[in-house]
């Protein structure tokens, strides 16, 4: 569905350039960059051997970085976590990021700084202080309605609705969820007082 909407809105651009005669870069602001370097966005393979063998065709063609969760040695990074899970020690492994959902790149943020500063004690205390609600982020099912649910609470966006497959929460996994974030600051519960002081 992204890729299919994607398609869709680089030809809108291209449509509006077209009847402007302006080339698409001028069209968002101009040009800022002559060169832009790409990268492999996952390897979607079913097997291990099947990701690894992808990953080697793409380097092969001249790729040098591929979006995915690195730092424990290509066979395990072809297998390896989801929503930030092992971010410290992934860190550790020399992974320079990671792709975390979207209600807490602020903490990302934090442990990667605090990380990359030498301040391993706080990188080290912030990643497992909100491990378990990075942790309840990955529910089998429930996932999506755990991200979205996290934002409408803190009134980033006004429904918590998933689509097929995605199931939504109930308030038993709810509870479980604003459980892991009681002794935590997190950005999107506090939106409204964000929101309020502008």
């Amino acid at each position: 569905m992204v890729d299919a909407l994607t398609a869709v809105d680089v030809a809108l651009w291209d449509i509006l350039g077209k009847s402007v005669q302006l080339p698409v870069y001028q069209l968002l602001s101009g040009a800022y960059r002559r060169e832009i370097p790409a990268y492999v966005s996952g390897i979607p393979k079913q097997t291990r051997e099947e990701r690894i063998e992808l990953a080697l065709e793409w380097k092969a063609k001249g790729f040098t970085a591929i979006k995915l969760h690195l730092g424990f040695g290509v066979h395990e990074d072809a297998e390896s976590g989801m929503n930030g899970l092992y971010f410290y020690e992934e860190l550790n492994r020399g992974a320079v990021g990671t792709m975390p959902a979207c209600e807490f790149p602020e903490v990302c943020v934090r442990i990667y700084q605090a990380f990359k500063s030498g301040d391993l004690d706080t990188a080290r205390q912030t990643f497992y202080q909100y491990l378990p609600f990075m942790r309840i982020g990955t529910l089998p099912g429930f996932a999506m309605a755990v991200h979205k649910e996290i934002l409408r609470t803190g009134g980033v966006i006004e429904s918590a609705y998933v689509r097929n497959p995605n199931a939504p929460i109930d308030e038993r996994i709810r509870q479980e969820a604003l459980d892991t974030l009681k002794d935590v600051d997190l950005l999107a519960l506090r939106w409204h007082e964000v929101k309020a002081a502008r």
